[in-house]
């Protein structure tokens, strides 16, 4: 590349081929690496899209899984509320006849200790009654010794005059 080169410009249009090319090259470069760029940002908006359904859908189960849980919950406390009506009725009811029961139960129970006070005391009259006429039947003796020395102390008085 002389001098006569210079001045034509064959020097310059070779230069400018050469920046040209590089340039060309740099930009197709670039530009597959936006392509490249664009392609993965609207895979990855694609993706942010379905995750975003995704997320929509499970935020309506989960809103429905919460309502159905508030129903479920209002349901138990009806039922519970039912349970501690019905348990509630229940007991009195056994609370009523169980103080019935005891009530019949205290009854007989007096019945039962009033027959075996009975008992008792007739056992312990009969035992007195005893006593007693094992005392007369003693005084008894007494008195018919008692009499029978007073007639044999007047014999004898009578037998001494």
């Amino acid at each position: 590349m002389g001098f006569w080169d210079k001045i034509t410009g064959a020097e310059v249009s070779q230069k400018v081929d050469e920046y040209t090319d590089t340039i060309g090259t740099v930009l197709l470069g670039v530009r597959a690496d936006v392509q490249a760029q664009q392609r993965q940002i609207a895979s990855l908006q694609q993706q942010s899209a379905e995750h975003a359904q995704r997320i929509a859908q499970h935020s309506r189960h989960l809103q429905e899984q919460g309502e159905r849980l508030r129903q479920v919950e209002a349901e138990l406390r009806s039922a519970v509320s039912r349970w501690q009506q019905v348990l509630g009725s229940e007991i009195r009811q056994h609370m009523v006849r169980t103080q019935g029961e005891l009530q019949t139960l205290v009854k007989q129970h007096l019945q039962q200790a009033r027959r075996e006070a009975s008992r008792y005391i007739q056992e312990e009259i009969l035992k007195h009654v005893q006593r007693q006429e094992a005392v007369i039947r003693s005084l008894r003796k007494q008195c018919a010794f008692a009499y029978l020395f007073a007639i044999a102390v007047g014999v004898l008085v009578w037998m001494l005059k």
